[in-house]
This record gives C-alpha cells, sequence and structure tokens, in this order.
C-alpha cells in the first residue's frame, strides 16, 4: 500500500501517534510548567493505529 493525503497529496511524511515514558516539570505549588524532559524512546507504552500526514496532520489510514 502507498499512503497520499487526500487533503494537501504528500505522499512521501507520515507519522502515528506514540506514548513513551517521559518526566514533567512542576513548580513547588505543583503546577505544571509544561516542560517535558528525560523522554525515554526505547520504552513506546502506547502505538494508536491512525496514520497522519506530516504535511497538514490529516488522518489518511489506520493500517498497521
Amino acid at each position: 500500500m502507498s499512503l497520499k493525503c487526500p487533503k494537501c497529496g504528500n505522499s512521501k511524511t507520515f507519522y502515528r501517534q506514540i506514548s513513551v515514558t517521559a518526566k514533567l516539570k512542576v513548580n513547588k505549588q505543583g503546577k505544571d510548567l509544561k516542560t517535558v524532559y528525560d523522554v525515554n524512546k526505547n520504552d513506546i507504552d502506547g502505538w494508536y493505529e491512525p496514520i497522519y500526514c506530516n504535511v497538514c496532520n490529516t488522518q489518511v489510514g489506520e493500517d498497521s
């Protein structure tokens, strides 16, 4: 199968969303600082089926 985005015509770069273990910085009041660090790229704990266009973020497929 060859992917092609129906919206922008991209046929080269696509992505899936995944979840990995990482740390999120918080301040001393416990509020999130939105700074993610210590990302462990070798520990993928979630793999999601939809495939998205890397140019316009349109969903283009659900194939594995």
